[in-house]
C-alpha cells in the first residue's frame, strides 16, 4: 500500500469507526456495473488531472473490513503527482444511493472539533472541511462518494474535488447507464436554461458576466462586486437527498409556495443557499450578493422562477 494511499484510507477510516449499515444482495449484474464504473473511472484519472498537479493515476482499492461495513462493494484510488503531496482522491461505490448517503452523513458528523467548514459557492452540495490533518471535501453522485484531500481546501481539496467530479460525470454515460434520465447527470446539458441571464441580473441588481458551467452546475458572477454571484445546481437523488440535506444542514428554514417543498439556509457570510424539490427535480440555489439586506426574498423569487421550469 502506498503512502498516499494509507494516508487518505486512515484520514476518512477514523471517522468511521463502529459505523455499520446492513449490506444490501449483490447479483452479478450489479458486478458488472460496478467493475465497468471501476474500470471507467481508473482510464478517466489521467484525463482530470485537477489544476496544480502534473498527473493522475488510478488504481483499484481492495477493500478491508471498515470499508465492508459500511456498505462499500468497491473503491478506488486516485494518485496526484506533481503538486501538493496532501493531494488525493478517493472514490467509494455503494450497492445503492441510500448506503451511500449514509456514509456520507456519518463521515460529515464525525469531523473533529476543530474543524472549520467551508463552503463551496460554486458546489453548493459538496461538504468541505479544513481539518487539523488537512483539506477534506467530500460529495455524492449517486451511490458514489468522492473523498478529496489537500493541505487546505481553498485552492486545494476544493480545486481536486472539482476534477474528481467531472471524473465521475464522463464515466456515468457509459459505465452507469442505469442511472436513469431523470438524474441530474443527464440533465447537465440543459440545466443551465433554467437560470437565465436576466434572472440573475434581477437576483443581484446589476449586471453579471458571461454563464460558467461546471457539470451540473451553473454560476452567473456579478460585474460590480467581486464575489457576489448566483448559483444553479441540478441535485440526483430527489426527494431522499432533499431530506437528507435539510436533516443535515442546521438553523434551515422551511419556506413554502417554492416548487413541491423547500427550505433556506441564511448565512451570516451574506449568503443564501435555497433548496427545493419540484417533482423528481431537486436544485439548489446560491445567492452571494452583499448589497441586499432582503437576500433571503430575492432567492425566493428566483427559486420561484426556476421551479416553474423545473
Amino acid at each position: 500500500m502506498n503512502t498516499t494511499h494509507h494516508r487518505l484510507h486512515a484520514f476518512v477510516a477514523i471517522f468511521l469507526v463502529g459505523f455499520t449499515i446492513a449490506p444490501a444482495r449483490v447479483d452479478a449484474a450489479d458486478v458488472g456495473r460496478t467493475n465497468a464504473l471501476v474500470q471507467t473511472l481508473i482510464d478517466e484519472a489521467p484525463r482530470h488531472v485537477p489544476k496544480g498537479y502534473s498527473r493522475a493515476k488510478a488504481s483499484r482499492i481492495v477493500l478491508n473490513d471498515d470499508d465492508r461495513r459500511s456498505g462499500m462493494v468497491a473503491g478506488v484510488q486516485v494518485t496526484l503527482e506533481g503538486g501538493d503531496p496532501k493531494g488525493s482522491i478517493r472514490y467509494a461505490l455503494f450497492q445503492s444511493e441510500k448506503e451511500a448517503n449514509a456514509f456520507l452523513s456519518v463521515l460529515s458528523s464525525r469531523l473533529p472539533r476543530e474543524s472549520s467548514l467551508k463552503f463551496l459557492q460554486y458546489l453548493p452540495s459538496a461538504n468541505c472541511a479544513d481539518t487539523p490533518s488537512g483539506g477534506l471535501c467530500s460529495l455524492l453522485i449517486g451511490d458514489v462518494v468522492i473523498v478529496a484531500t489537500a493541505s487546505q481546501v481553498d485552492r486545494g481539496a476544493s480545486l481536486v474535488l472539482m476534477a474528481a467530479k467531472e471524473a465521475v460525470e464522463a464515466s456515468r454515460p457509459t459505465a452507469s447507464p442505469s442511472s436513469g434520465s431523470s438524474s441530474a447527470v443527464s440533465r447537465s446539458s440543459d440545466g443551465c436554461a433554467l437560470l437565465t441571464k436576466s434572472d440573475a441580473e434581477a437576483a443581484l441588481g446589476g449586471p453579471v458576466a458571461d454563464l460558467r458551467r461546471s457539470g451540473n452546475s451553473c454560476y452567473y458572477g456579478s460585474k460590480t462586486v467581486a464575489g457576489d454571484g448566483v448559483t444553479l445546481q441540478l441535485i440526483e437523488g430527489g426527494r431522499s437527498k432533499f431530506d437528507f440535506d435539510r436533516g443535515r444542514i442546521q438553523r434551515a428554514v422551511g419556506l413554502s409556495g417554492i416548487g413541491d417543498d423547500a427550505f433556506a439556509f441564511v448565512s451570516q457570510a451574506g449568503f443564501v443557499q435555497l433548496y427545493f424539490l419540484k417533482g423528481a427535480g431537486y436544485a439548489t440555489v446560491t445567492l452571494q450578493n452583499s448589497r441586499d439586506a432582503n437576500r433571503l426574498e430575492s432567492a425566493k423569487a428566483l427559486a420561484r422562477k426556476i421551479a416553474a421550469r423545473l
